[in-house]
């Protein structure tokens, strides 16, 4: 931020929770921010020039978060038998079969590398898989970030839930730390977000399918299918 803009009296700026809204309300403003080291998104953000002052201290910062995610257990708590929102706080971009997207049978919800994506209701893993490659079928790397060019969706799991319906992640960061044959409880870490194959930018592809083997004839609008298990977005 400029200095020289009023953001707030001494007391404003003295509360923790005041100054961090205000850094977060610029900091989404910054194009490419996701993308970014801590440091230079601090450096853009309250425009200090060298930027060496937030590098010092971000090794402290890393210390003080796994310090505090240690002892706080930030995870939504459900019950069996409950459904959760995949990537609780995230806002739901691209739609379900919109018009300049017929063939896109599921929603995105965009945020930073790194966003925990849990499972939406208990149930059984029963794919996990690397699907990218090229126009000409070559295969690509779903352990480099993808692009609008390449084709697939990624690191991307599927879970068999106990409905017989099965919901599909796609995109994350690296292999999901979960096995075919695995159970999972709704609100269950499965991976993070990452932008793996067909990507533009870090976000989670959530699809929703009424049986198994899923395929685009089984698919429904995750708001539909989320809305009816008691969650809305």
């Amino acid at each position: 931020m400029d200095s020289s803009e009023a953001i707030g009296d001494a007391e404003q700026l003295s509360d923790p929770g005041y100054s961090a809204g205000r850094f977060f309300d610029r900091m989404v403003e910054v194009g490419g921010w996701q993308d970014m080291p801590p440091a230079q998104v601090a450096r853009v953000v309250q425009g200090e020039a060298k930027g060496t002052v937030y590098a010092e201290n971000q090794a402290s910062a890393r210390v003080l978060m796994t310090m505090l995610q240690g002892s706080i257990d930030c995870l939504p708590v459900v019950s069996p038998g409950e459904y959760t929102h995949p990537t609780p706080g995230v806002s739901a971009g691209g739609g379900f079969r919109t018009p300049d997207g017929p063939g896109h049978d599921g929603i995105d919800f965009s945020g930073y590398r790194g966003t925990p994506i849990l499972a939406a209701g208990d149930g059984t893993v029963v794919t996990v898989l690397c699907n990218a490659h090229t126009a000409d079928g070559a295969p690509y790397s779903c352990d480099v970030d993808g692009s609008p060019q390449v084709l697939g969706c990624g690191w991307y799991l599927e879970i068999l839930h106990t409905d017989q319906t099965v919901t599909r992640y796609c995109h994350f960061e690296s292999e999901p730390p979960v096995a075919v044959g695995e159970r999972v409880s709704a609100g269950q870490e499965i991976g993070t977000m990452g932008s793996s194959g067909n990507s533009s930018g870090p976000h989670l592809h959530f699809e929703t399918h009424m049986a198994y083997p899923a395929w685009p004839g089984t698919a429904v609008d995750p708001r539909d299918y989320l809305a009816k298990r008691g969650v809305r977005f």
